[in-house]
Parts: C-alpha cells; structure tokens; sequence
C-alpha cells in the first residue's frame, strides 16, 4: 500500500464518472420498467412485512415474522418514513437509496483499491457500477441490492485494512458488522465463512 492518504489520491476519472452516470440513468431506466410491471411475490411481501412492522414493533408478530428476518423491512420502513417526508413513491425512495449506497460503495471499494493500484481501481470501480445485476435490484424492493453492498463495504474495509495500521482494528471491526447486517437483510446470500 502506498503511504498516499486517501485524501490526497487521485480523483475520479472521466471514465469513470461517465460510468457513474450511466449506472444511474440505467438504473432509473430499471426503475421505470418496474413501475410499469411491478414486482409481486416477495416484493411486495417486504413492504407489507414492513408495514405490518411499524402496526406490531419489531418484537411483535408481524406477518412473516417466522420465516423473514428483521433487517431488510427496518430498511424499507426507514424508507417510508422519508417518502412521506418528501411526498414521494415509497418505492422510488427504496430505489434511490439502494442505488445511491450501491455506487457509494462501489467508490469506496475503488478508494481502498486505489492505495494498491490505481489502475485496477479505476477498472473495478467501473465493473463493479454498470454491473446490471445490482442496478436491476436496486429497482426493486428486495434484499440482493442491500445486500451486495453491504457485502462490497465489507471488501473494501478488507482490502483498506491489508496493510494498514493504526485504525486497522476499527475498520476490521466495521467490516463484521457490514457482513453481520448484510446476514440480517438476508441470510441465505452469506456464504459460511470459515473459521
């Protein structure tokens, strides 16, 4: 790792910033298509699952409370308070926020990537945003997007850490707590870690 602090490595390139806006207009393009043919079956079933939430409290018996955990419709209520908020779709608010923090963390990937090597940086950052599988997630109210980048903030405090001192153990510690939140939205999508 370089002894450059983040904050004076270089910035976004044009590449990548034309990347940047591509991922969003796509990602409103995806948006669009989901409004026209809106999800049912497990979609759906999370916003009522987090209506039913905000009915009951979170140690209540909210529908699905035996079969889904906690974590995702906490996610979409925190949501729906700021649709409200704002007048806006509660579904476009959920769109928003889960592409935003995907491509945020898609940048903070490319950051902690960048003290190692700047051009593989450059190049993950601009796979890892027009990846069309997040971007379709993100339009949709399910925990993949969530959970994607959870687990991306996950890698880049991994790969921020690799030869890092000092905070080292803080951001390690940060890196567990993403991927236990990511395991609370949805636990199926973690792979068992080893020991």
């Amino acid at each position: 790792m370089s002894d450059t602090p983040i904050a004076s490595r270089p910035s976004l390139g044009r590449v990548e910033w034309g990347a940047l806006v591509a991922a969003i207009v796509l990602g409103h393009v995806f948006y669009w298509r989901s409004v026209l043919y809106p999800s049912a079956f497990d979609a759906s079933e999370y916003l009522t699952i987090a209506a039913d939430l905000a009915r009951t409290g979170l140690f209540g018996d909210y529908r699905g409370s035996q079969i889904r955990t906690y974590g995702y419709p906490l996610f979409l209520l925190g949501n729906r308070g700021v649709a409200e908020l704002l007048r806006l779709p509660w579904t476009y608010v959920v769109f928003a926020s889960q592409l935003a923090l995907y491509l945020g963390a898609a940048i903070l990937v490319r950051r902690a990537i960048a003290g190692h090597c700047e051009i593989i940086a450059r190049i993950a950052l601009v796979a890892l945003v027009l990846n069309p599988f997040p971007l379709v997630y993100a339009a949709e109210t399910l925990t993949e997007c969530l959970s994607i980048t959870l687990l991306l903030l996950a890698a880049g405090a991994f790969i921020a850490t690799w030869r890092a001192s000092g905070a080292r153990r803080a951001v390690a510690i940060a890196a567990v707590a993403a991927a236990a939140i990511a395991a609370a939205g949805k636990p199926i999508g973690m792979p068992e870690l080893p020991a």
